[in-house]
Parts: C-alpha cells; sequence; structure tokens
C-alpha cells in the first residue's frame, strides 16, 4: 500500500483501494469530523515521506494547527520538515484563478497528496454555471493523477441528511466516506459509511467511530464473519464432578447462557466457571453491566465461601489470578461502539474466556433487533476464534430471555425452592445434543463439593 487512511483499521480492509491517483470525497454533515480525518490522513501520509498540501477556503492556519495539536498531529515539525503546507483561499475565489494558483502551486514542489477543506465553498457560486463546474470538477479529477497521490475533497451536507449531491465528481471519486452522527439517549453517536471504493469488496460498510483528544479518530470496525465454525472445538477440562452433572461437556468456543429469576439472583455457577479455569490454565474476563468491580469480587467470593466452603483469603487468591474483572456503564455510550470497542479488545488480548454479566439491561436501553444483530456478529466471532463465550442475566424480558438461550449452545437456570424450611438452589441446565438435566445443591451435593474444590485449589496452588 502507498498511502494510508491514517486509521489502520481501514488500512487493513481496504488496502488495495488506496492508491496512486485516487480521488477520495469526504461528506459529512457540520461537526462530524471532516477536518480531523483529513488532518489524520494527511499527517499519517506526511509522516511517511509523502508531502502533503492542506488547502483551506474558512479555517486559518493557526486555527488549524491549534486543532491539530488537540488531535495529538504536530503539523508544525511536519512544516518545519518541508512535509506540510497549509494555504488558505478566500471563499469567493474565481475557478479560473483557483486553478491556475493550484497549477502554480503543484508544479512548486512535489507534493503526494492534496486536501480540499471544503469544495462547497467551490461549488456553491457557479452551481448555475455548468462549464465552470464541470472545468472544476475535471481538474480535481486529474489533481491525483497528475501528482501520482491522492486528493481528498471534504464537502458539507445539512444535518439530518445521507445525500451527497456533487454531481458528477461523485461519479468519478474512486472512494466516497460519509461521516454521520446523530443523539442517541442523549449520546452522541458516530458513524463512517464507506459509501463507495473502487478495487476493494465491500461487506461492512458502517463502521462506528469517535474523536478522542491525543489520538485523533478511532474506529471500531464491527466483525461480520460469513460462515461459523467451532474456532478450536477441544473439549475443556474439569475436576469437579458437580460441573460434569451440570454441563456433560463443554467445548473451546461455544456458548454458555447462565439466567436466573431476577429476584433471586445468584452467582453459584462462577464455581463452574472457575473450575474450567484452573482446570484448564485460563484467564477469564470478566465484564459486568450492573455491577462495580468491587461488588462482583464480593458476590463471587460470598459464593466460594457459602457453597464451596473455602476462605475469604483462599477465594480472593483464586479470583485474583484467574480472572480480570472490569466494570463497563452501558448505557455511556451508542450500542455499535461498545459492541466493536469490545470486539477490538478481543482481538488484542487474544483470552480464553469472556464473561458478560448482566445482560437483562441491553433489554431496555437499545433496539432489541439491533442488539440481537451485533450479538449474534459477536457470538459467531468468539465461536470462530475458539473463545468460549459465558453470560449471565436475568431472565427478564420473557422473550429477550428465550432468544439468548435459543442463540446458546448450554443454558444453566439457577432458581431457588423451599424444602424443610429453608431455601435449597436448584439447577437446571441444557446442551444442544443433551437432554435436559435438574440438580438440587443439597447437603450431600454440597459436601461432595467442598471436597473436590480442595483438590481445585491445589490445582491452582501446586507448590503449597
Amino acid at each position: 500500500m502507498d498511502f494510508t487512511t491514517g486509521l489502520k483499521e481501514l488500512d487493513k480492509r481496504f488496502n488495495e483501494a488506496f492508491q496512486p491517483g485516487t480521488l477520495t470525497v469526504i461528506v459529512g454533515h457540520p461537526g462530524a469530523g471532516k477536518t480531523t480525518l483529513a488532518l489524520q490522513l494527511c499527517h499519517a501520509n506526511a509522516r511517511i515521506g509523502h508531502k502533503c498540501l492542506y488547502i483551506s477556503f474558512q479555517e486559518d492556519k493557526e486555527k488549524l494547527y491549534r486543532h491539530a495539536r488537540r488531535l495529538g498531529l504536530d503539523l508544525e515539525g511536519l512544516e518545519e520538515k518541508g512535509l506540510f503546507k497549509h494555504v488558505r483561499f478566500p471563499m469567493m475565489t474565481l475557478v479560473d484563478d483557483l486553478i491556475r494558483e493550484l497549477s502554480v502551486l503543484l508544479s512548486s514542489d512535489s507534493y503526494r497528496v492534496i486536501v480540499v477543506d471544503s469544495i462547497n465553498a467551490l461549488l456553491e457560486p457557479v452551481k448555475n454555471k455548468d462549464e465552470q463546474r464541470m472545468l472544476l470538477q475535471n481538474f480535481f479529477y486529474e489533481v491525483s493523477r497528475s501528482i501520482r497521490g491522492i486528493a481528498v475533497l471534504l464537502a458539507e451536507i445539512p444535518m439530518g441528511e445521507e445525500r451527497v449531491n456533487l454531481g458528477s465528481i461523485e461519479f468519478v471519486s474512486d472512494i466516497v466516506i460519509i461521516l454521520k452522527h446523530h443523539v442517541v439517549r442523549g449520546l452522541l453517536d458516530r458513524a463512517m459509511e464507506i459509501r463507495k471504493i473502487r478495487g476493494a469488496p465491500l461487506r461492512a460498510v458502517e463502521f462506528p467511530f469517535e474523536i478522542v483528544e491525543g489520538e485523533g479518530i478511532r474506529v471500531f470496525p464491527p466483525p461480520a464473519p460469513e460462515r461459523i465454525f467451532l474456532g478450536d472445538g477441544t473439549p475443556l477440562e474439569d475436576t469437579l464432578s458437580l460441573t460434569r452433572e451440570v454441563i456433560p461437556r463443554l467445548l473451546r468456543g461455544e456458548v454458555v447462557f447462565f439466567t436466573y429469576d431476577p429476584f433471586a439472583r445468584s452467582a453459584i455457577p462462577v464455581i463452574f466457571i472457575l473450575d474450567y479455569l484452573v482446570s484448564n490454565e485460563m484467564v477469564a474476563f470478566f465484564t459486568s453491566y450492573v455491577y462495580s468491580k468491587d461488588e462482583v469480587l464480593d458476590s463471587v467470593v460470598k459464593v466460594l465461601v457459602n457453597y464451596a466452603g473455602i476462605s475469604r483469603k483462599e477465594a480472593h487468591r483464586l479470583v485474583d489470578k484467574y480472572m480480570v474483572v472490569e466494570s463497563v456503564n452501558p448505557a455511556g455510550e451508542a450500542l455499535t461502539s461498545l459492541y466493536s470497542r469490545s470486539i477490538l479488545e478481543f482481538e488484542k488480548s487474544k483470552p480464553d474466556v469472556i464473561v458478560f454479566h448482566g445482560i437483562e439491561v441491553f433489554s431496555k436501553l437499545f433496539d432489541e433487533k439491533d442488539y440481537f444483530n451485533s450479538l449474534v456478529n459477536e457470538l459467531i466471532w468468539t465461536k470462530n476464534n475458539g473463545v468460549t463465550n459465558m453470560r449471565f442475566g436475568a431472565c427478564t424480558p420473557r422473550d429477550w430471555c428465550e432468544m439468548n438461550a435459543a442463540l446458546s449452545d448450554v443454558v444453566v437456570q439457577t432458581r431457588f425452592v423451599e424444602k424443610n424450611g429453608s431455601t435449597v438452589p436448584i439447577i437446571q441446565s441444557w446442551r444442544r445434543g443433551s437432554e435436559p438435566r435438574t440438580i438440587e445443591l443439597n447437603e450431600e451435593v454440597l459436601n461432595k463439593l467442598r471436597s473436590e474444590f480442595k483438590a481445585l485449589l491445589k490445582k491452582a496452588f501446586p507448590s503449597e
């Protein structure tokens, strides 16, 4: 790839498209991030030796450089090295004068990247002058080819619109990127749509993104696997007989749904999770959407003390070694960025097991169709990559619970019944290809669990 978009996530997907002679159009609403993306593109290419000419009709140099500094982009340093030049033209520049002055500029140095911010300032005065408009469009069409580089044209569309109306320049361009943003639950939801990209196959065309101070634009391409396969598929080892009774067999990459009554929530299934983690020397990434990290740890420790019969100190040591716990506010960002950010983190850290707790909150935060579309892609991605996906959620609302169950390989439901004056946990489980099972956690079962859990602790800490 000769040039870069400045965004490695896009480069990875469209590495054959950004070649010498490419005309790119970046379209967006006011404040959508067009200038930010253009500056990031310009900066990234200048850093690898491609001189960039940035032409502006609105922002002066000082304001542009100040904006770039907030994004962590050093335009001054590139300018000192002769790799970046900012030129501002009056907004009412005549077409003939502009073409003449640009031709002189381009011939004065070996620019490989040209950014025009924005083309609206040029097209508006000539919208009823077909000859001049065509002359201008042809000029920019030829610029990228004459410099054997890339030309980037920014264009603004009114808020609420997504239709691009740039005439023939839209059709002759090689790449058209539309930046969109709208408010969802009081939060700014940004998306980058790749409407056209010549020379690259398009499947996923809309990517959530955010603008981060000191970093610029961060893109979160959502995975959209074409096929489903079990990426690893090897059976997980276990130590506890209770685990085998509840889940007769669990393969790497499968999906487990742990559910319970919303009025009797229980963390008992963490016993099975820790069995798998210790027995296979794995670490789980545990994300809660309803509890803080301290509340998660406290709940897990209480279960281990009350049911597995170990001390609080032993429980804390076990959790600290085998679980990385974090708490995330799911209402703090849009579904697309929340989901895509998680997948990016998984791709970097490559976990064996991921655990999501409190997934029932999504039923009230997001549109059901959007949620399950993202969920299906996530479950296929984890399955294809051999990542075991474990999900905790109260069984409410019922249809929501049933859909999560239908998408899982294993379903484990914990409930409580009154028996002989005491409350007894009952675990009902089902795995694909097996008959449903029901296990009562009575004293006989618990005594056996506590005895076997001592052996599990020895596996976790063999030197003691």
